[in-house]
């Protein structure tokens, strides 16, 4: 669906009203909507906005006077370097170049992480998404991860465990799994039922981290997850979830 940016500027402005932040908000609207629905970025120029008592959702209008443009000289321009684009007349047809789609390869992430390092992670096929079935298999893969990384979670303190809102994650099947495996399943706050650690702190970092690199094949990519995850180090898992207390 096509997603207006007066909708998504209402959604931005409610999730100001409840309290959340650019980086829960943002995620939360693409989730619902779609992927490029807001970014972060944008979400937090919104926030600011809102911040400083404007609650209106119309952009602000640009100041200064609006500059003409003068069709001799630009085209004087253009014919000095062609690369620029090409002079048409009002006769000529407007050629039409068929653009490529902004994500031609959009994989999905899905990783389980304690305060102490990421125990499991999985790179789903291309165009995959995660469904009940799928993520009830999962927990089994993360069950023995935790057996051999965090064997003190599994036999002693007992795991508790939050995932985030998606709908997977809730159906009955997955539940009763949970259960079987002794896990405690943690409620999200009623003023935040999308607030998890890995959208607002593991994410967050491993966005900075990879942006404006580029993987050519899944191995490459798996290889730069895996490095990232093992260079942090335990105070950086415990800080993300400690951070839930604040946020």
């Amino acid at each position: 669906m096509e997603v207006s940016t007066d909708l998504v500027r209402g959604c931005l402005l409610y999730d100001f009203k409840v309290g959340l932040s650019a980086a829960a908000s943002s995620p939360r609207i693409c989730q619902a909507f779609e992927d490029s629905a807001v970014n972060e970025r944008t979400a937090r120029r919104w926030l600011k906005k809102f911040k400083s008592g404007d609650l209106s959702l119309r952009d602000e209008p640009c100041s200064g006077r609006p500059q003409v443009l003068n069709d001799g000289v630009m085209k004087v321009a253009i014919e000095m370097d062609s690369s620029l684009t090409h002079w048409l007349s009002p006769q000529d047809a407007v050629p039409h170049t068929a653009r490529p789609p902004m994500h031609p390869r959009k994989i999905m992430l899905c990783v389980w992480w304690t305060g102490r390092q990421v125990v499991h992670y999985e790179l789903l096929p291309t165009g995959q998404t995660a469904t009940g079935g799928l993520y009830l298999q999962q927990l089994k893969r993360v069950q023995q991860a935790l057996c051999q990384k965090e064997p003190t979670l599994v036999n002693g303190k007992g795991v508790l465990f939050l995932p985030d809102n998606a709908r997977p994650h809730f159906v009955r099947v997955v539940r009763d799994t949970i259960q079987q495996l002794g896990w405690e399943t943690l409620c999200h706050p009623p003023y935040s039922p999308d607030l998890a650690p890995s959208d607002h702190h593991l994410f967050h970092s491993l966005d900075n981290h990879i942006r404006g690199e580029t993987f050519t094949n899944e191995t490459d990519l798996s290889q730069a997850l895996t490095e990232f995850f093992v260079s942090k180090t335990p105070e950086f898992y415990r800080k993300g979830i400690e951070q839930l207390k604040t946020r």
